[in-house]
């Protein structure tokens, strides 16, 4: 599916393959049509078309991308993708979609996937894990999901914090980040929305707003979202913290057993 991808850039549990490319991927225009298909079929209640449909040169764009197939049959369970975003007074690394089809997402295979791409970007080596970590959500899910990802460590901080008050150097960073997304976006520093976010990708992907495991996110979420909106995640993460960072993303997924 990904083309030319090495050892070092795939790895095997017992269902499913877990592969990952960078900028330079050997990527058809089947090959994302594909894509987008295998998830549509698993994601049924959503949108994926729409979303893919409204950014159509979105395989291209991807800096790195993390497919998750079904050893069987070939089908995409998952993917997770990025790209950086460098502007002047900003650079992050930008999660751009991440998608997991309904039969697994009660499984460990998000976790695995998060762990192997993170691991790839940064080449086993924590100190290559970026200083800044953002990505636009409507799900509450996700944001707990980032919650796991980045742990509540000396040295990591997480915008928007649920309940407030918000960090204001944070808040002014989710800021440069928002408008080098696109100049339009309006944050509301105190709650981390972005108007019109999800409007602007794909107004019709969520059948709904899902609800994570704590009350205090989803009411945040809920409150202070349309289904026009998304919530802008910013993580930053200290040069000291990023060891514990990549060996939480481990502990989460511990390494498969072989397989033949």
């Amino acid at each position: 599916m990904t083309g030319g991808r090495t050892s070092a850039e795939s790895r095997r549990y017992e269902d499913y393959d877990l592969n990952f490319t960078r900028k330079d991927r050997a990527f058809t225009p089947e090959m994302g049509a594909r894509v987008v298909e295998d998830l549509q079929a698993g994601m049924p209640d959503f949108n994926v078309r729409q979303y893919f449909g409204t950014q159509p040169t979105i395989f291209e764009d991807y800096d790195h991308l993390g497919l998750a197939t079904d050893r069987a049959d070939g089908r995409v369970l998952g993917l997770l993708a990025s790209r950086w975003l460098r502007k002047p007074g900003v650079d992050s690394l930008y999660i751009w979609t991440a998608m997991v089809a309904g039969s697994h997402r009660q499984g460990a295979l998000f976790k695995r996937l998060t762990r192997f791409f993170f691991e790839r970007i940064c080449e086993d080596d924590p100190r290559n894990l970026p200083d800044v970590v953002s990505s636009k959500t409507y799900n509450p899910v996700f944001y707990k999901l980032l919650q796991g990802m980045f742990p509540r460590i000396d040295g990591v901080r997480l915008y928007p914090e649920i309940p407030g008050p918000q960090d204001p150097a944070l808040a002014e960073l989710a800021g440069r980040i928002a408008r080098a997304l696109n100049p339009n976006l309006v944050l509301v520093e105190d709650t981390g929305a972005v108007l019109g976010g999800q409007a602007m990708v794909a107004p019709d992907f969520f059948p709904r707003m899902d609800r994570s495991p704590d009350e205090r996110v989803n009411a945040h979420f809920a409150a202070n979202l349309t289904r026009a909106d998304q919530v802008l995640c910013v993580v930053t993460i200290e040069p000291d913290a990023k060891p514990a960072v990549l060996e939480n993303l481990r502990r989460r997924a511990p390494d498969p057993q072989p397989v033949a």
